[in-house]
């Protein structure tokens, strides 16, 4: 599970401050009103007007506190949710996290309202390792929970036909979710807790569960890749990457199938059960692909992927960056004619360059990056001043 994306600063995170810090009034307990307002905050968190959906949530949390009860109590649960969301698009994972703790306070199993903070918090946590680990594992088990609900309830076959339907659908998100989260705890065991003793054996066995619950999953087959690099087991990674992208990218990263091809790919998913391009795998998730296949050898294929992200979201630094240094690889691992290496090194420097302009545009954090991206855009630049006037001499 990658982190939560950065939301808005500057004035949304400024009012969100202010909101937070504002002198609180005495509200009157009215779940009624708390409920339309909640509803409101939902509407406009659609529309984008986070400001108004901050203070909806905030004074639905105010009503929703029983005269009688301590503070906070379980009847606050659905506000502190959304309040929790709508920090993080506000851009103050802090308050989020703040949010979330109380959701959890008031609904330690999950019981109420499900594991959504668990996960969240898990993604919000400041300290990592085991801190990380405990919220996955909180969230784990209650997805499970709800899991084993739904399956007895299909195994029991409700009279309407449609209900069935929306329950195998319920059913099969929340097996999506425990193979993420599953992943996720694989993956702390490969970061931050990679200097403890059981460390492999602990990848192997949250990879094994996750590959048992969802055996198809292109996010479970990434992650035990992921697991096969750090071994060593490069064709074995090779392998379980090919089979990850098979499954929601037929066309095998080349082109997304067009209007003529959805008829086919429609009878192909009801006979195989596979997934379509509708879903795959989220951005950072495709990022984290591309700079695996890079490491295992298959930056043509990690390039093409990088195409369609940047034609997603043309403003992401990653994948400019990604992009110009895969094309380096494959200039560096091609003995390609003359011709063919000044379109890559063109290529290369075109990306990186777009990935600098981005960087600087944005205030990026990550030096390394930056500093990576700057060095291969100057050897490009420099390769080119060299070869360009060969290729004068030569027309």
């Amino acid at each position: 599970m990658g982190k939560s994306k950065p939301g808005r600063r500057s004035a949304h995170r400024i009012a969100s401050r202010k909101a937070r810090r504002s002198k609180q009034t005495t509200a009157i307990y009215d779940p009624n009103l708390a409920s339309s307002l909640l509803e409101q905050a939902q509407s406009s968190l659609s529309t984008n007007d986070l400001d108004a959906a901050l203070r909806a949530a905030q004074k639905a949390a105010q009503l929703l506190q029983v005269p009688s009860a301590p503070s906070p109590c379980l009847e606050q649960l659905p506000a502190f949710e959304v309040l929790g969301v709508v920090y993080l698009e506000l851009g103050d994972p802090t308050a989020a996290q703040d949010s979330f703790l109380l959701a959890s306070q008031v609904d330690p199993d999950g019981e109420h309202a499900g594991a959504e903070k668990f996960l969240w918090l898990a993604q919000l946590s400041e300290e990592g390792g085991q801190d990380t680990i405990q919220w996955l594992e909180r969230g784990i088990k209650c997805l499970q929970r709800s899991s084993d609900q739904l399956a007895q309830l299909v195994q029991d076959g409700p009279a309407e036909g449609s209900r069935q339907e929306e329950i195998r659908t319920e059913l099969r998100i929340i097996t999506d979710k425990i193979a993420n989260a599953l992943c996720s705890a694989a993956e702390v065991y490969m970061t931050d807790l990679s200097f403890e003793d059981d460390c492999e054996e602990k990848c192997e066995i949250f990879a094994e569960q996750a590959a048992k619950v969802a055996p198809s999953s292109p996010v479970v087959l990434q992650t035990l890749a992921n697991i096969r690099v750090s071994q060593q087991r490069i064709e074995e990674a090779r392998q379980l990457l090919e089979q990850s992208m098979s499954i929601w990218d037929r066309s095998s990263g080349t082109k997304r199938p067009g209007p003529t091809d959805e008829e086919a790919q429609s009878d192909d998913e009801e006979e195989s059960g596979d997934i379509g391009c509708s879903d795959m795998p989220d951005f950072a998730t495709r990022i984290s692909l591309c700079r695996l296949l890079m490491e295992v050898e298959m930056s043509p294929r990690a390039l093409s992927i990088l195409e369609r992200l940047t034609e997603e979201d043309d403003s992401s630094v990653e994948a400019w960056y990604l992009g110009g240094w895969c094309q380096h690889l494959i200039i560096s691992d091609d003995n390609s004619a003359q011709e063919d290496e000044v379109d890559g090194l063109q290529g290369c420097e075109k990306w990186l360059q777009r990935c600098l302009e981005e960087y600087g545009k944005q205030q990026y954090e990550d030096d390394r990056l930056r500093d990576h991206a700057t060095t291969l855009h100057g050897e490009a630049k420099a390769r080119l001043k060299t070869l360009q006037p060969m290729e004068s001499e030569a027309t």
